[in-house]
């Protein structure tokens, strides 16, 4: 099983860049320019996949990328993500 997170930014955070080089089955890739709510604006959006590898694994890296990003945003680096 793959989890993945959209994250909607301004500005790409380092916190996020540097994570596949701390994890090898996390993967960041961007996906350009995207509307974030409907009819609202267009920022550009990335995605976090965490590759399935055990159950107790995975919980451990979902857990660590919702924290990172429940921080990023909450010091405004990042505006949203799901």
């Amino acid at each position: 099983m793959v989890k993945n997170f959209l994250v909607y930014y301004n500005q790409l955070p380092s916190l996020i860049a540097d994570l596949p080089k701390t994890d090898k089955r996390i993967t960041v890739s961007k996906e350009g320019i995207k509307v974030y709510q409907e009819g609202g604006l267009a920022f550009p959006r990335l995605c976090i996949r965490i590759q399935s590898v055990s159950p107790s694994e995975d919980k451990d890296r979902e857990r660590k990328i919702i924290n990172l990003l429940q921080y990023l945003k909450a010091s405004r680096q990042i505006i949203n993500f799901s």
